[in-house]
């Protein structure tokens, strides 16, 4: 196993810094470039992945820990465990349509990211070794679902209108990425966590319920920042071509 100060851990955390960079630089040279990084300019985008990359580290890490919990700690089978959290994939679901419909995406953000630090703040300090689902991971699970469903439409929501209508793709595109970063981020932390305590014991796992609660703080706390204000369709993106002037 790869530890923190193995030469290949090392080496490989390099390579993945200056590979990112170098596409970024690049990315600013070219007229149409692969990743639209001048999006970044808008401000309420560049919230908007701030937000889902802190998100994204609160919500792999906590969707790996669930499992962990039910089949490490509680004795569930896969299946138990799958099932076990299927009510919070739905509540997800519907607070996501609800809230796109009747919340802005600083309200949205905000406050669903508040539902998952509470939650994950309350399970740390309660978290029973046996398991108790319908009195204590099915209305949990519930509230958690929700929350999730709430910041997923708020920062998607926000970084889709938030840039110009022709950069839409891109702009979803990179909104997206920065999740999935994030939950790169939240997954490695929750496994060096785990790593150094007692694992399957309910106090590693409460360890990482901290820090899944506090990404969702900060997700939050970004959410509130975030401003609607439609980019023009005239806005080019940064790297975009420029028109040359007509001859005469």
């Amino acid at each position: 196993m790869w530890g923190w100060g193995d030469a290949r851990t090392i080496a490989s955390l390099a390579g993945g810094v200056a590979g990112t960079v170098a596409a970024i630089q690049r990315s600013w040279r070219m007229p149409v470039p692969a990743i639209e990084t001048g999006l970044w300019k808008h401000r309420t985008f560049a919230l908007a992945n701030g937000a889902s990359l802190l998100y994204g580290a609160s919500l792999y890490a906590w969707m790996l820990l669930g499992v962990l919990v039910l089949t490490e700690l509680w004795g569930y089978s896969e299946l138990q465990a799958g099932l076990a959290m299927t009510p919070g994939a739905i509540a997800a679901s519907v607070s996501a349509v609800a809230v796109g419909r009747r919340a802005t995406p600083r309200v949205a953000v905000a406050a669903g990211a508040g539902l998952m630090a509470a939650s994950g703040l309350f399970i740390a300090a309660t978290l029973p070794t046996h398991g108790e689902f319908v009195t204590y991971s099915l209305p949990l699970g519930l509230v958690l679902g929700a929350g999730m469903g709430m910041v997923t439409t708020g920062t998607s929501t926000a970084a889709a209108l938030s840039v110009p209508p022709q950069s839409f793709a891109a702009g979803t595109g990179l909104n997206q990425t920065a999740r999935q970063v994030g939950g790169a981020l939240g997954v490695a932390t929750m496994a060096t966590i785990l790593r150094s305590g007692a694992v399957g014991q309910a106090s590693a796992f409460a360890h990482v319920y901290v820090f899944v609660s506090v990404a969702a703080l900060g997700a939050g706390l970004v959410g509130l920042a975030l401003v609607l204000r439609p980019a023009k369709a005239t806005d080019e993106p940064a790297g975009a071509p420029v028109a040359a002037a007509p001859a005469g």
